[in-house]
């Protein structure tokens, strides 16, 4: 098995300052911390490899310039100054090599367990009967994905889903017999290392099916792929003991005949989308209470057919007595479908349908309902619009702050030094302002744990402090003086282009310094 640094090495010293903190929260910060300096000499290198790389860039340019018909002799000049100037092109690129994965492994350790919970998917493609004989059987019995577990009392172990993916033709049984029944298959959870507890249990889910309806949560926007029968449901969480769900039931149809290019049968329009048969609002109403009052509900659109295909299908809730413009909690689920795969929570899952299915053990965090000062949870994920939600704002602040952090660290790295050459200060400008941007706009798109966001501002806070600190130390050895000054000495003799002039036009030569070829005549 290949060494995870995650599992074996961060996981366990993160364990230790949780126990010796008391808080999962402070673990992140420590162990950023210990991590970043045990780096620092690698960053150290490769900062100070690149400001000495913009202090030779002008004369590099000169020798490109000056040999740019000649790549062989290019070559052989540009060996000569490195070797002269002490300088290894590569110098910055190692040091950056040898902290990524170290760094990769520590963002990982605040990705999943124990701060928030980890998908291992498993991939169950059941091809069409028709297919059979371009399929080609294959069942892995173990799934590729792994995800590190922490229980309460402390226990660690890796987990992988047994069986791994699928390759399968669908109504067809363990002994090849096309019976055309749904596929079922039994998924469980298995300790790949580590000391797992007894009672340990995943929870289950379909992660993806394309024959399944599904819909928004939040705002009730609905898809229905497959013929079949559907149940909506919107439930009120906060709406008092009395408040039941509404269970609305659609029927989903085949595509009808088409002619004159429209659908056979009435036609409604709800979000662009094409009903068959609609009712306005569901028989059934609840009464909620939103902000101390009571509001009486119901579902709109009740019990109605659609068209196989449809999408945007908008559910909404609306009152009829009580205030109407009080905004009513409400969260909307598929609560049955014909066509869609399920399993249940010992793992085992029904295929009704062909098609790709994608199943998943959700291994969860212990710690991702802890608090850290103003974060309400390590293990909360917010993006996109939902960062602007109340309950989500100290994730956007979080935010904020590595975009400025970032920022100000780039905007120190990106200082021009002496000699540097204006356009490749004007480019290496450029690319330190945009980067905060870009990353910031990708993050504030993508899920991320709280406990991230903690780790990404902590490292960058060090990282301004560790840039000003590397600025300000003198470096080991200036740059070549184009002029011809007095440096050269000082730089143990580095090679510079000169000529009668100040070695900064055309046709100069490039020379060992005088003070070198006396020493080599008198070692001679």
């Amino acid at each position: 098995m290949n060494f995870d640094l995650t599992y074996s090495v961060m996981i366990p010293i993160m364990q230790v300052l949780a126990k010796a903190m008391h808080s999962y929260g402070w673990s992140i910060v420590i162990l950023t911390l210990a991590i970043r300096i045990i780096v620092w000499p690698l960053v150290a290198s490769s900062t100070k490899s690149m400001q000495r790389m913009a202090k030779l860039q002008p004369m590099m340019k000169e020798l490109q310039a000056k040999y740019k018909d000649q790549p062989e002799e290019l070559a052989k000049k540009m060996k000569e100054f490195y070797l002269e100037n002490k300088f290894n092109p590569l110098g910055g690129c190692l040091p950056t090599l040898v902290q990524l994965p170290i760094l990769i492994a520590l963002y990982a350790t605040f990705y999943g367990p124990p701060f928030a919970d980890k998908d291992i998917p498993v991939k169950v493609q059941l091809a069409k009967p028709a297919d059979a004989a371009n399929v080609k059987i294959t069942q892995s019995p173990t799934s590729s994905a792994t995800s590190p577990f922490i229980s309460v009392d402390g226990k660690r172990a890796k987990f992988a889903v047994q069986p791994g993916d699928q390759s399968l033709v669908w109504g067809r049984n363990a002994s090849g017999q096309q019976t055309n029944e749904p596929n079922t298959i039994d998924f469980h959870t298995i300790a790949v290392s580590g000391d797992p507890p007894a009672d340990f249990k995943p929870t289950w889910k379909i992660q993806h099916d394309p024959n399944g309806a599904t819909i928004e949560t939040d705002n009730g926007m609905a898809f229905f792929p497959t013929a079949g029968d559907v149940t909506v449901e919107a439930g009120f969480p906060n709406g008092g003991a009395d408040a039941a769900p509404i269970d609305v039931p659609i029927k989903v149809e085949a595509k009808a005949e088409q002619q004159g290019g429209l659908p056979l049968g009435n036609v409604f329009s709800s979000g662009g989308d094409a009903f068959r048969t609609k009712t306005a609002d569901s028989a059934d109403k609840r009464t909620v209470m939103v902000n101390g009052k009571p509001i009486t509900v119901v579902v709109s659109p009740g019990p109605s057919t659609v068209t196989a295909g449809s999408k945007n299908v908008k559910f909404e809730v609306h009152a009829i007595s009580g205030n109407s413009s009080e905004n009513i909690p409400v969260v909307w689920h598929i609560v049955k479908d014909n066509n869609a795969a399920t399993i249940d929570a010992n793992g085992h899952a029904v295929f009704p349908k062909p098609g790709e299915v994608m199943v998943a053990a959700t291994i969860p965090g212990v710690a991702k309902d802890e608090s850290f000062y103003f974060v309400t949870s390590l293990g909360k994920i917010a993006r996109g619009a939902e960062l602007l939600k109340p309950q989500n704002w100290d994730v956007l602040g979080m935010l904020i702050a590595f975009a400025a952090t970032m920022y100000l660290s780039s905007m120190m790295m990106a200082q021009p030094t002496a000699n540097m050459d204006p356009e490749q200060a004007a480019i290496q400008k450029q690319t330190q302002q945009t980067m905060p941007i870009a990353m910031t706009v990708m993050f504030f798109f993508i899920a991320m744990p709280a406990g991230v966001y903690i780790y990404l501002v902590v490292s960058n806070v060090f990282q301004v402090l560790q840039t000003w600190l590397i600025y300000k130390m003198p470096s080991n050895g200036s740059a070549p003086d184009p002029s011809g000054g007095g440096n050269q000495a000082e730089n143990g003799g580095n090679i510079s282009p000169e000529n009668s002039g100040n070695g900064s036009e055309p046709g100069q030569k490039i020379s060992v310094p005088k003070k070198k070829k006396a020493q080599k005549k008198k070692e001679a």
